[in-house]
């Protein structure tokens, strides 16, 4: 009996062994869907779906990048605006007139250097700005201005001489025919054995004399004179006296400026005119203008 009951439990021990073996052979070889669902890992559980490209990307610039930009077409820029350089003086040389001055009363004129117009009409504007009747020399703008008595402006043709900066400049109240007027008249001066005396213009053979009294005569192929209304007077030559060969000629391009006439060596004629009347004239010619 005790045989039995040991063979039986042998048995029993043999048969949980075998059945153990058999389950367990089941489950390793279970498909998924029969297993129990298993337990995400961590790392499965805390990552996150892969993120759509939309939001990888940084969000789009306002701006292009340095490849979209260098193929857009480029905005036309701004042209520069031309620099504007103030420009220099026009220098104007000796025998220019430069107009009127400001009381409409003179001619001003460059006698010698070179300068521009604007700042002769300033020169001359600033001394009758503080001109006080004084014959004194005063300083204008670096210039040493003086005016003429009532005989010498009738004398020489102008009202005030200003020198200085290398030039002269000249109010003429006197200047028909042009040219650089004289400086110095002493070597255009005849004077008689009374004291009466006439500036002469001589050149090219001829030469007309501007005496006391308004008075104006010319030698040459013909002899020439103004009346008392200024129209022009031919007549025979007169008979030379000589006295030519005792004053300067008059170099050519200057002028002598009187209240009776005025007269220029234009390097082939001796040009006279009293703003009435005109005419040129060589040893040779005489042409009324």
């Amino acid at each position: 009996m005790s045989f039995s009951l040991k063979k039986a439990a042998s048995a029993s021990s043999l048969c949980a062994v075998l059945l153990l073996a058999a389950c367990s052979s089941q489950t390793e070889s279970a498909g998924p869907t029969s297993s129990p669902t298993a337990s995400p890992s961590s790392s499965s559980a805390t990552a996150s779906p892969s993120p759509l490209p939309s939001e990888t990307s940084a969000a789009p610039s306002a701006e292009p990048s340095s490849a979209e930009a260098s193929s857009q077409p480029a905005e036309p820029s701004a042209s520069p605006q031309p620099t504007v350089l103030e420009e220099a003086p026009v220098l104007v040389a000796a025998g220019t007139s430069c107009g009127l001055s400001n009381t409409g009363r003179t001619s001003l004129v460059v006698a010698e250097g070179s300068v521009s117009c604007a700042e002769v009409q300033q020169v001359f504007a600033d001394f009758n700005a503080q001109f006080t009747g004084s014959t004194q020399e005063v300083n204008i703008n670096g210039y040493l201005c003086h005016s003429y008595s009532t005989f010498e402006t009738q004398l020489m043709g102008r009202t005030v001489t200003c020198k200085g900066q290398g030039n002269r400049l000249e109010a003429m109240t006197d200047y028909h025919v042009g040219g650089v007027p004289i400086d110095d008249f002493q070597p255009y001066t005849l004077r008689s054995l009374t004291g009466h005396f006439a500036l002469t213009a001589q050149a090219h053979g001829v030469s007309c004399s501007f005496g006391e009294g308004n008075h104006f005569a010319c030698n040459g192929p013909q002899s020439i004179t103004f009346d008392k209304n200024g129209a022009l007077q031919v007549a025979e030559k007169y008979p030379s006296t000589g006295q030519g060969s005792q004053v300067a000629d008059l170099p050519v391009g200057y002028s002598i400026n009187t209240e009776a006439g005025s007269c220029l060596n234009d390097g082939a004629y001796l040009v006279c005119s009293n703003g009435v009347a005109s005419f040129k004239m060589n040893s040779s010619e005489f042409i009324e203008l």
